[in-house]
């Protein structure tokens, strides 16, 4: 794993305001190429952002299934937190294609705050992979 990307992996599982925060100006800032996105005035607070992050992972669930398999085989495999967030960062960048965000932030939320674990009923698919 890139060393840039594990301090930045760090830093979010040590500050939960930066991973929000950043979750949130990563998909929301204005951006040229993307028509939906809004210009990012006052940042919510933690809470706020929570709420928003489930509303945004709801939207997204069909397109974040497409992680399952990946992450459940993943997490089986990786005894470290951070690593198995840059596995799910690097299944993010393929699955998300175009939608703006920042890869790091959603990938920590989502093994940090067990959406992922929420979403793919990894239990499930333990029992194929050990056949």
């Amino acid at each position: 794993m890139d060393s840039k990307i594990k301090l930045q992996i760090e830093n979010y599982l040590s500050d939960e305001d930066k991973l929000y925060q950043d979750w949130y100006t990563g998909l929301f800032e204005a951006s040229e190429d993307a028509s939906y996105t809004t210009e990012v005035g006052v940042i919510p607070n933690r809470d706020e952002l929570k709420r928003l992050f489930e509303k945004w992972f709801k939207k997204q669930k069909e397109v974040l299934k497409n992680l399952c398999d990946g992450y459940c085989q993943k997490r089986q495999q990786q005894e470290q937190q951070p690593f198995l967030i840059a596995a799910v960062a690097d299944g993010l960048v393929t699955v998300t294609g175009g939608i703006p965000l920042n890869v790091a932030a959603v990938a920590t939320i989502l093994v940090a705050g067990k959406f992922l674990d929420r979403l793919c009923d990894c239990s499930k698919n333990e029992e194929s992979f050990v056949k």
